[in-house]
């Protein structure tokens, strides 16, 4: 493989420490631009949630970053789950939250996106998504499992700023690529 790369005139020893340090902190920046737009995305959230609520349709609510799942801890009649919930406190509002005691709960994708049932809602909705489509695709299927007996509606919240402009299309390419490496 390394081999074939090379012939294609990829240099896999070209890059240099200078170069690798470029990238971080290019990488970096945009990183903080993405949660700076996730940020700017509560007041949208905020009104699609009491859509929800004012229909009493039960929602989920993912995002990568923090500062929204943070803005619905505030909210009357919501949960949410980030990496700072212990084992048993998720445990119970995953619980109570299949038993109807919410109207919707919010999870940060990498602490809420694997493992656990929510097929109390059928709508899922992704304030901003992670670079890598599989954990996205795990978050969706909180509600999207057995025992769902409604259709499963997944919004995203996507606004007109460059970076956010690039990520959608690129987490696509990346899906077709998977696609195509498992087909």
């Amino acid at each position: 493989i390394v081999d074939d790369l090379e012939d294609a005139g990829l240099e896999l020893n070209a890059v240099s420490l200078e170069e690798l340090q470029q990238q971080q902190v290019i990488f970096e920046k945009i990183s903080k631009i993405r949660a700076e737009l996730a940020t700017t995305k509560i007041p949208a959230m905020l009104e699609f949630v009491e859509q929800f609520e004012n229909n009493n349709e039960p929602l989920v609510v993912f995002s990568a970053h923090r500062a929204p799942i943070n803005a619905l801890e505030k909210r009357e009649g919501w949960a949410v789950i980030t990496g700072d919930v212990s084992m048993p406190n998720r445990d119970r509002i995953i619980r109570e939250f299949q038993e109807g005691k919410y109207k919707g709960i919010g999870l940060t994708i990498a602490s809420g996106g694997i493992g656990i049932t929510l097929t109390h809602a059928a709508h899922a909705f992704f304030v901003d998504l992670m670079w890598t489509p599989a954990l996205n695709a795990q978050a969706e299927d909180r509600i999207c499992r057995i025992g769902q007996d409604r259709g499963c509606q997944i919004y995203s919240a996507v606004c007109k700023h460059p970076v956010e402009q690039r990520v959608h299309p690129l987490l696509q390419i990346k899906k077709d690529l998977i696609a195509v490496a498992v087909d």
